[in-house]
């Protein structure tokens, strides 16, 4: 009985006795410019494509491509019957003729005072009023083709050969293949005021291609469904049917960064956050004693929590390890 009350009185010795620093870590931490890297998965897509279609009806006679054709500037990938383009044309033509013909007739007969300056206005007017019906026409048969206006790729193929093809309706779906793919990826909102225009990033694709990509495009308002701001990261240095495909995963790094001051504490330090959302930490005092202090959140990632300064102090001595020795109670 009396070795029982002895351990006990031992042990009770033991637990009262004041925590050393031997068995705990203190690593002192600086302000420092805030930046933070943060890592996201988007899909890799078209920034722009094109619908192509016929401005007069007609018959296609001529389809030059299918879908995930590739197109140089100025091939001729579809084509109408031209047959009675080609009349119109011809009939404008022979219109703008006879009305110079008949300008120059008139003048003929002014000089032999047989006509009057009237008749010569009258027949000018109809040149100018056959010369645009000319135009027209002409222009009529220049767009019964469809010719590519870039190097590019069929993305789709709505028309088939031997169908009629109404005005404006859609015949092919394209894309061109330089300076033409962007990866579209969600920041936060606590995130998004990070991030300009022009801020180079690192995007990971194919698995281990990493290539550098730019920002082109930072919304002012969330998508809707997932809340989510959707960035736009212009990927020059890719090219499709080479090196990258519309609808692969692209991995996008993005520094957000700013002037302000922060304290990056290992994330290890947390003890946790008050009902306000402000980070708790016990810090060790310039006399060695020990204080639990609160911290607003600026950010976070994989490694550090970044904390704004709440007073003049430009350097913390944080409790790193061991902190879980510590009652809460005790400060």
């Amino acid at each position: 009985m009396k070795l029982s009350v002895a351990i006990f009185f031992i042990i009770l010795i033991f637990t009262s006795m004041p925590v050393t620093a031997q068995q705990f870590e203190v690593e002192k931490i600086s302000a420092t410019d805030y930046q933070r890297f943060v890592t996201r998965a988007g899909k890799i897509e078209f920034k722009r494509t094109n619908k192509l279609s016929f401005k007069t009806p007609g018959y296609l006679t001529t389809l030059t491509v299918d879908e995930g054709d590739f197109f140089k500037k100025g091939d001729l990938l579809a084509s109408h019957d031209t047959t009675e383009l080609k009349a119109i044309k011809n009939s404008r033509y022979s219109e703008l003729m006879q009305a110079k013909r008949e300008v120059n007739r008139i003048k003929r007969l002014i000089e032999a005072e047989l006509a009057s300056q009237q008749d010569l206005d009258v027949a000018n007017t109809k040149v100018d009023i056959t010369r645009e019906a000319y135009q027209i026409a002409y222009y009529n048969l220049e767009k019964a083709e469809i010719r590519a206006p870039f190097d590019g790729v069929v993305l789709a193929r709505y028309a088939a050969l031997d169908e009629l093809q109404g005005p404006g309706t859609q015949a092919l779906e394209v894309a061109a293949i330089d300076n033409n793919l962007i990866a579209r990826v969600g920041m936060t909102f606590d995130e998004i005021g990070y991030i300009t225009i022009g801020q180079t990033v690192d995007v990971r694709v194919n698995g281990d291609k990493n290539v550098q990509g730019k920002v082109t495009k930072v919304p002012v308002k969330t998508n809707g469904a997932g809340n989510m701001f959707i960035i736009e990261v212009t990927l020059d240095s890719l090219q499709v049917g080479q090196n990258a495909v519309a609808g692969q995963l692209a991995y996008v790094k993005v520094a957000l960064s700013s002037a302000e001051q922060v304290f990056a504490v290992p994330n290890i330090a947390l003890l946790a956050t008050d009902n306000q959302g402000f980070a708790q930490l016990i810090l060790q005092n310039d006399d060695g004693s020990m204080s639990k202090a609160s911290f607003a959140i600026v950010g976070l990632d994989n490694t550090f929590i970044y904390l704004m300064p709440s007073d003049e102090k430009s350097t913390l001595n944080v409790i790193t390890k061991g902190w879980q020795q510590f009652e809460f109670s005790e400060f």
